[in-house]
């Protein structure tokens, strides 16, 4: 059955989701995780679908998967990089994944599309605070994946929800922007959510890590906690929940328009699905207004994705709300 959904959704939504069903708090084995993947990969809405995340520690397994060596179409992949407390260790960590990952067999590399890494910064760069040793640690990274791959690979660098948590976002994302000058291969990735309260950014951070990327030209994308459209209290953490909805919505007004940081927050504070509104061309919350070239811009030059461990909710969701 052909699906009438308006172009403004289709855009909106388009590649939004990377699938991280291995995580919490879905923490499905391998093996299911993925074959949910090219179950949604195939089905009619997989134009809302981007990428598998994995762990590089995971590849070789991956490799090895019925469901893997079977497949007919390309799998784009994001993988994560092994972490460390210690800045020395991780780049050692960094290194290895990358050689492991380039000795997995030529099948493996002909049945994927290896796009971009995900990491946490090490906590010893965060509490150094030192400009100059977090874009040395980005050049070094990017050295590393220079020397092994032909290709460009988009590394996301996550950021630690701890201390002056606004005044490190500010010093890392300038940071990026800068390293960009000579590699123009790293973005800014916001932990939107977890198994705890703790784990939930308030609206004033999602704000300011939307406006830092603005302002700094860096892309940006988040991770947990956003399964459902719009924000809401989930009675099991007794907290509230982002939505991605409202969060990609306050991502793409704020790339066109002179919105204020009060009302960006208020967007990504709003409860009421009916705030939010799709016509044929154009998106809007409130009396703010983007249209599909405006909502096409902020996909690709702001507001790039967000991992969930699952597809089926969002889904779910979107057709409870009339949206797809």
């Amino acid at each position: 059955m052909k699906q009438n959904i308006l172009t403004s959704v289709k855009g909106f939504l388009h590649n939004t989701i990377d699938y991280a069903g291995l995580f919490p708090p879905a923490s499905l084995n391998l093996e299911d995780s993925f074959d949910n993947f090219v179950e949604y990969s195939n089905g009619s809405y997989n134009w809302m679908l981007s990428k598998f995340i994995c762990p590089f520690r995971k590849t070789k397994d991956l490799s090895l998967l019925p469901g893997f060596k079977s497949s007919t179409q390309k799998i784009r992949l994001s993988l994560l990089s092994a972490s460390s407390l210690k800045t020395d260790e991780f780049l050692l960590l960094f290194k290895d994944d990358i050689l492991s990952y380039r000795k997995l067999p030529d099948e493996f590399h002909d049945k994927s599309i290896f796009e971009t890494i995900e990491l946490k910064f090490p906590l010893e760069l965060v509490e150094r605070n030192s400009k100059d040793s977090i874009r040395i640690f980005l050049d070094s990274l990017s050295e590393i994946v220079k020397e092994h791959f032909d290709h460009r690979i988009f590394i996301f660098c996550e950021l630690p929800l701890i201390g002056d948590f606004d005044h490190n976002l500010k010093n890392t994302v300038k940071e990026i922007c800068e390293h960009n000058e000579a590699f123009n291969d790293a973005g800014f990735k916001l932990r939107t959510g977890g198994t705890d309260p703790s784990d939930i950014p308030s609206p004033d951070i999602l704000v300011s890590s939307i406006r830092q990327c603005l302002v700094h030209n860096v892309t940006l994308k988040f991770t947990a906690g956003m399964h459902h459209p719009i924000r809401h209290l989930d009675k099991g953490m007794n907290a509230k929940m982002h939505g991605f909805v409202n969060v990609f919505g306050a991502g793409i007004l704020a790339f066109r328009h002179t919105i204020s940081d009060r009302e960006l927050r208020e967007m990504i504070s709003d409860e009421d699905p009916a705030n939010f509104k799709f016509s044929y061309d154009a998106f809007e919350w409130r009396e703010w207004k983007s249209d599909t070239e405006e909502i096409h811009g902020a996909r690709n030059g702001l507001v790039l994705s967000f991992g969930s461990c699952s597809f089926d909710e969002p889904v779910e969701d979107l057709k409870k709300l009339h949206l797809i």
